[in-house]
């Protein structure tokens, strides 16, 4: 039987202290995201412990195992999702709450993480209106519960040296998974359990006895100390404009899954002093309410921050924080203790079932109706309505019949006609969403001018030829603008070229105003453009640059309508000093553009006064979400646009 050690209930503590205090925003702990990994390799651990000592004593029962991960895991989940859902559905909008719906589809089904993975980024801005985005690691845990003791029972039988070499084997392969996906898939490496197997492998080798124990006072303080600075280290230093995931962070998840491991070794054969201070009962504490704090603590900052946005600041934080302290103690004390005390038997599986039957029907509800919303105004309804709308047509042709696309182009490139479909197109419009966002506009304008043209664009990469944007790929990206510049050495005729984009986005990562951009990359965006301008001067084509559309840094509709239906009454407007601050990057190049001879196009005195820029205007919102224009925002821009070389000279 596994002794019982103060010491990791000391570890959770850590764990879960840095990541409360990271979604809180508390400075200093912009790592605390960490604290999953540290939750990762001592479950692995813990568990492969108790399954080989039951196995050697052959105690082992599946069904006992699963009865006791249900009993540990099932009644605080319940009781939060109870309570969460209530009061999602007086608080959230229709859409967010239909989000809900699929979020706690994907909590019943036990694959929250997959659903996560799918439709958001945990490090987004929309990540923040997520009550459930949290239970994606508890998915994790729970994939591995559902594999690792068929896994163990069929190694069991094998022979030491087989079963050393399936677990090297697995390790390295989840490990690779990670490595490869931090490069190319670092939204799949960050939510999906086979690039995090190698987290719990290592708790578990060493739970299995992959290691001699460790020997000598001497040594165990030395593993301890290592172990310990390497979590603070990924907890404290991490940069904020770091991008995550990414393979910059991964060796902070390693450091973190190598210093729990460090710790919970060292601890293999007696205490030490670092174990004696992670034993501190206060911690300890913490560390038995982990699992019910971890619960709490996100829906109630997103919540509350949800109906009270204008809400921050200090005492904000620790309001939120001692309310998600209590209800984890109260959950803690009359819900997790009892339950796994109680010798249930095996009908608990029944009531585990029911209580998933009834979330998995409670989700499917509030998507069929699309998230409840006859408690909007008329008004509030058609604004949503006309969002959803906008957003499902940027990546559309307007006539919904794109060109045959070359096969060389990346498959989610755009290749549309538009303007007069009787003239010779002479004129093209490049980039990405935002210049999808255009189209309408520009085509319009064509249209009157007796002219044609095409969109040439693809979702994420701007027209910066050889220097690979960061999103969706830098391979996509690089591929993309290489065939846009084979598609206009084949369309000689072709004399005007407008480019628009998220340019910051693409180019430095710094989603947030105020963070420090990628020197290198920026003068790579630069170089980039100089190059394409003079190039395309030499060509005697005329080329024309749109300066970046104001980004609102929130969903437009959804704060608009959020702020009426919750009766708040808070200026919504992003600050024009947030814009000149994010991109004075782009700014401080165009000089060098214009002497090559592009024509700058500055969309910010369209939107922008000394203070604000502009959301809505004569009572019609500008955009369909955070960044894209919709109709009315592309609108006001008609007499800007006549100066890129749409009306005939």
């Amino acid at each position: 039987m596994i002794a019982y050690r103060p010491d990791i209930d000391g570890l959770r503590a850590l764990a879960v202290l840095s990541l409360v205090l990271f979604h809180a925003g508390v400075p200093f702990f912009s790592g605390g995201y960490v604290g999953v990994d540290i939750f990762f390799v001592i479950s692995g651990f813990l568990i492969v412990a108790l399954l080989k000592d039951e196995m050697q004593s052959g105690a082992f029962s599946m069904a006992g195992f699963f009865e006791r991960r249900l009993r540990r895991l099932v009644p605080a989940l319940v009781l939060m999702l109870g309570v969460t859902s209530l009061f999602a559905a007086l608080i959230l909008i229709p859409s967010d709450l239909q989000s809900y719906g699929r979020s706690l589809i994907g909590a019943a089904l036990l694959i929250p993480n997959i659903l996560f993975w799918r439709e958001t980024g945990y490090f987004s801005a929309q990540a923040e209106d997520h009550p459930l985005l949290h239970l994606w690691s508890l998915g994790v845990e729970a994939q591995f519960y559902l594999l690792v003791p068929f896994f163990m029972f069929w190694l069991y039988r094998k022979t030491a040296k087989t079963a050393g070499i399936v677990c090297f084997v697995l390790f390295a392969l989840s490990f690779a998974m990670a490595l490869w996906g931090a490069a190319y898939r670092p939204v799949a490496a960050f939510y999906l359990f086979p690039p995090r197997l190698w987290e719990f492998m290592l708790g578990g080798l060493l739970a299995a006895g992959a290691l001699p124990r460790p020997s000598g006072k001497i040594l165990s303080e030395s593993l301890a100390v290592t172990g310990l600075g390497l979590i603070l280290f990924a907890i404290l230093f991490y940069a904020p404009a770091t991008p995550y995931p990414g393979l910059n962070t991964l060796a902070l998840t390693l450091a973190t899954a190598l210093g729990t491991a460090l710790l919970l070794y060292s601890g293999m054969t007696g205490q030490n002093m670092v174990l004696r201070a992670l034993g501190f009962k206060p911690l300890v504490f913490i560390g038995l309410i982990s699992y019910s704090l971890y619960l709490w603590h996100w829906p109630i900052l997103v919540l509350v921050r949800y109906a009270l946005p204008a809400a921050s600041g200090t005492l904000f934080t620790a309001l939120a924080l001692g309310l998600s302290l209590l209800l984890s103690f109260l959950t803690w004390r009359y819900v997790e203790k009892p339950f796994r005390r109680q010798k249930t038997g095996h009908h608990f599986y029944r009531t585990a079932a029911s209580a998933g039957l009834v979330f998995l029907g409670t989700g499917m509800a509030l998507m069929a109706t699309n998230g409840l919303p006859w408690r909007l105004d008329p008004t509030l309804r058609t604004i949503e309505r006309e969002a959803s709308a906008g957003l499902k047509t940027i990546d559309q042709c307007i006539d919904q019949t794109p060109l045959p696309r070359p096969t060389s182009m990346p498959a989610q490139t755009m290749l549309c006609r538009l303007g007069d479909t009787n003239a010779a197109p002479d004129f093209i419009l490049l980039g990405d969403s935002h210049a999808m966002g255009l189209q309408a506009v520009v085509s319009a304008l064509l249209k009157e001018n007796g002219r044609a043209g095409y969109l040439l664009a693809h979702q994420g990469c701007p027209f910066l030829p050889d220097m690979p944007a960061a999103t969706p790929s830098p391979e996509q990206c690089r591929h993309f603008t290489a065939q846009s510049l084979a598609f206009l050495q084949d369309h000689p005729a072709i004399r005007n070229i407008m480019l628009a984009a998220r340019w910051s986005y693409a180019v430095t990562d710094a989603q947030d105003a105020g963070q420090t951009p990628d020197k290198a990359r920026i003068k790579a965006a630069a170089d980039s453009l100089a190059s394409l301008t003079r190039t395309m001067t030499q060509e005697t084509r005329r080329v024309t640059i749109l300066t970046p559309i104001p980004e609102a840094g929130y969903h437009v509709p959804k704060h608009f309508i959020r702020t009426h239906y919750l009766k708040q009454d808070h200026d919504i407007r992003p600050s024009r000093a947030d814009y000149d601050a994010r991109h004075r990057w782009f700014f401080d190049m165009l000089p060098a553009l214009r002497q090559n001879g592009a024509t700058i196009l500055h969309s910010e005195n369209i939107f922008c006064d000394h203070a604000f820029c502009a959301v809505q205007s004569a009572g019609r919102l500008l955009y369909w979400d955070d960044n894209h224009l919709g109709t009315d925002g592309g609108a006001m821009l008609r007499p800007l646009l006549m100066q890129s070389g749409i009306r005939n000279q």
